[in-house]
Formats: C-alpha cells, structure tokens, sequence
C-alpha cells in the first residue's frame, strides 16, 4: 500500500437532484448519468486528468495543474449545459493523500464542501485555485466572499468562474454544507444589541446639550441619524460583512431614505418629535435645576421682521403662546399685560425675574419670510445664577402658529419636569390647520381690538369677517 502526500487540484462534480429524478423518471435519471460518464471519460485525459473514482451521480478528478483543471472544468460544463445536464462543480488546490488508487484529506473535503454550494450551469474555486489563476487573462472571476463550511476552521473565500455559458449563484441560491451560522445570518440579537449600544450615546449626547445649553435640534437630528444605523446594522449583519452589489445598493437606499427624512424634519420641524423615541431620558428631568420651576413668564417677542407694520403678528403670537401654556394647571403663567412692559428692556433676566416674582422666564424671537414664520425660543432659569435650559428654533408657515404654541408647551413642560394630565395632553393635540390667510386675519382683529377705540373695533370688525370668509371652519 503506498501512500502519497502532494499538492493537487483536486475537482468534485455532481447530477443536481439526481436522486428526485431516479424517483420520477428513471429512464431520463440513466440517460443523464450516461451522458455525465461518457463526457467526463472523453474529456479529463485531454487535460492529463485522472479520474479517482465515481460516487453514484459524482465524481472525484484530480489534475497536476490547477490552469488545467479549470481549463477541463469550463470545458465539461459547457458541455453538460449543451446536453442538458445539471451539473454543479466545485474545485480546491490543497494537500491531499493518494492511497490505494483513491485520495484523501482536507483538500478533498475542501473541494466537496465548495461543489455543495453550487447550482447547475456553475463552476465554483477556492481562493488557492483562483491565486494560480489571477494573472491569467483567459478566466473571469467574480467573488462570493467567505464561507464558514462545516469541520473546516477557518473561512474560506469562494469565487465563481464566470466565462462564457457560466452560471453566476446569487446569495439566497447558496446553500451546501456550510456551518448553521453561515447558512442562517447572524441576525438575532442584532436589534438588542444595537438598541443597547445607541442608547449610551445618545444619553451621553443629551447630557452635553444640557450641560452647555446647546440647540436640541442637535439631539434629534443625532436620534434620526442613530434611527437609520440599525437597518444598517442588519444589511451588514444579514450579508455578514460581504460588499456585494445587493449589499452596497441596500445601503445606499438606507442613506437615501435618512437623507430625505434629515431633511424633512429640518423643513417640517412640528411634523416629528424624534426625542420621543428614547426609552430611558437618563438626565432629562433630574437635574435639580428643574425642580423648583413653577412659574414664568413669556417677554414680548424681539422685533427681527424689520417692518412695524408687523405688530400684529408679534403681539398674536405673544398672547397664543401665553394663552397656551396658561392651560395648564401647574404652571403659573404670568399675563400678559404684566410681561409687555419688559419689550425692549435692558434690565437683566433676573430682575425681570425677580420683579415678576418668577422662577424663569422664556425668551422669544421672530423672524419672517414670506408666510414662512421662524421663531426662536430660550427658556431661562434666573435663581441662583441665570441659566439657559433649553433653546430651539422652529420654522413653520403662518397658518401652523396654533399648532406651533402647543408643541412649544409640550416641550416646556417637559423642560421643567412637569407631567401633562390626561386632559393637558387633550388641549395639546394639534388642530386642523386653517385656510391660507385665515389666521392672519385673526391676528390682526385681535391686534385691533386691543386699542379699545371705536376705530379699533371698526378695523377687528373687518379683519374678522375676512377671517370667516376665507375659513368658514376657522372661528376662535
């Protein structure tokens, strides 16, 4: 008994579904197991191939040249897909043992396992197989990444030979014999893992917009980039790292969905509250600077519109956002008579704090394109030291103001740690946005009216009639 040890290419090629033919046409089964023989016996000594032995519908070959073995590889599937035989291929270059005309070792499981994840028309190397091959001009190669395949340690890279009249296996048709991990991607526990490693840094990330009084625009717009990691996470998880051309165009989707949703919450601010997603506010609430908040008031608004005409519109709001957070019950608001003195003071925020005998006080800002409003809010703690607590910028059109004092209060209230009651969060839901021009027109009636003239009431007169006819609905 002589036993051999050499490197050897070593191919392994089979009849896909042989044995479910032999039930259902056996005829046709012995046709196509004919066929295979009678062209692998013509075909291999050309190639100074030798055939190691069939096994039922495959069969074992090995060639001392890993170019000549592909050469004979191309050559036999091409003539199996002429004859219509289903045929899968899968080649390894190894160390194999030859013994008792027959050959053993890992470079013969190697090649087994790469023919498994084959499908009829293809032809399947290792990365040995495709290393001999690289610099040759004559094959075409397309990888398929690596492959963890059962009882072999390390994974191994698999390539596709993709010549003429080969078939290229998509990545749902591999299967084989490739260990559970590979065949089922690692998927389970990617959502609680990623959940629990993007709640850290968006805590972390909060703290720091707290501690320095940073826009918290800043927080959801880090809450929406964090959104979009975990389909990411899965695309990565589910190809397991392989940047094929499905995986690639999925992340690019992915991107471009985040994209357009980044940029329709920075155009649509009132339309999403991602900060509502964070399951844990770790410091939200806490801090002892929120706790001995229960009263404020609201200062005129600052004059950026650059035109006095606008009065109207700064006084309307003004009161909208006072009437608003005045709802609820356990925040006193002071009115708004008591605040309007305070329009263009230089008195500092403590003072007017303390004259107002508040705890804090909200500063407001507005600017206007148009019928596109941009307001400006700060909430400002004025005991022991002053404080900014919060700061937001809001960018809405005219008609939506009404909407717009009701999410300004809901995130007040969530600022100094006030919970809304059943009937709080009621009054807080947005409304029905009126007709263009309608709320405007109100605006300028109650602007009018507080003249207390009769040429006052003569002009809110008219502004309010207007404001019905352009929204027969719209009647506060």
């Amino acid at each position: 008994m002589i036993e051999q040890r050499r490197l050897s290419t070593v191919l392994f090629a089979d009849i896909v579904g042989y044995t479910s033919l032999m039930q259902s046409d056996e005829k046709r089964a012995m046709l196509f197991l004919n066929h295979f023989k009678e062209l692998v016996e013509n075909i291999v000594p050309a190639y100074q191939g030798e055939i190691i032995q069939y096994y039922g519908d495959a069969v074992l070959l090995t060639f001392e040249s890993a170019t000549a073995g592909v050469e004979c590889a191309i050559e036999l599937q091409q003539a199996f897909i002429e004859k219509e035989i289903p045929i899968r291929i899968g080649m390894h270059l190894g160390d194999v043992i030859f013994k008792n005309d027959n050959v053993f070792g890992d470079g013969v499981n190697i090649a087994s396992r790469i023919e498994s994840m084959g499908i009829p028309g293809c032809l399947l190397v290792s990365k040995t197989i495709r290393d001999q091959l690289v610099n040759k001009g004559d094959f075409l190669l397309h990888s398929l990444g690596p492959f963890e395949f059962k009882n072999v340690e390390e994974p191994m890279e698999v390539f596709a030979i993709t010549n003429e009249g080969m078939e290229l296996p998509k990545r749902e048709q591999i299967k084989g014999k490739l260990k559970d991990s590979e065949k089922k991607p690692a998927i389970k526990w990617t959502v609680p893992i990623f959940i629990i490693s993007a709640w850290l840094p968006i805590e972390l990330f909060n703290y720091v917009i707290e501690r320095y009084s940073l826009d918290p625009v800043l927080l959801d717009l880090f809450i929406l980039v964090t959104i979009f990691g975990l389909p990411a996470t899965l695309i990565f998880s589910y190809f397991k790292g392989r940047f094929n051309r499905i995986a690639v165009g999925l992340q690019i989707l992915n991107g471009i969905a985040m994209i357009a949703v980044l940029f329709y919450f920075l155009t649509n601010p009132l339309a999403l509250n991602p900060g509502k997603l964070r399951l844990i506010k770790l410091y939200e609430g806490k801090s002892s600077v929120f706790k001995s908040l229960n009263s404020l008031a609201v200062l005129p608004f600052s004059n950026n519109l650059g035109d006095d005409s606008q009065k109207y519109l700064l006084a309307g709001m003004h009161f909208g956002l006072i009437n608003e957070i005045g709802q609820l019950g356990s925040i006193h608001v002071i009115s708004e008579t008591s605040s309007l003195p305070y329009q263009n003071t230089n008195k500092s925020i403590r003072k007017i704090a303390k004259e107002l005998n508040v705890d804090a006080i909200i500063e407001t800002s507005l600017s206007r394109i148009d019928t596109i409003i941009e307001l400006r809010i700060n909430l400002i703690k004025a005991f022991p030291d002053e404080q900014v607590l919060w700061n937001h910028s809001y960018t809405t059109s005219l008609n939506e103001l009404p909407n717009l004092y009701k999410e300004v209060t809901k995130n007040v209230a969530l600022k100094i740690n006030k919970a809304l009651r059943p009937e709080e969060e009621q009054k807080l839901q947005p409304k029905r946005v009126p007709n263009p021009g309608a709320y405007e027109a109100f605006l300028r009636g109650s602007y009018y009216m507080g003249f207390l003239t009769p040429e006052g009431f003569e002009l809110s007169k008219k502004q309010f009639k207007k404001a019905i006819e352009i929204d027969p609905l719209f009647a506060p």
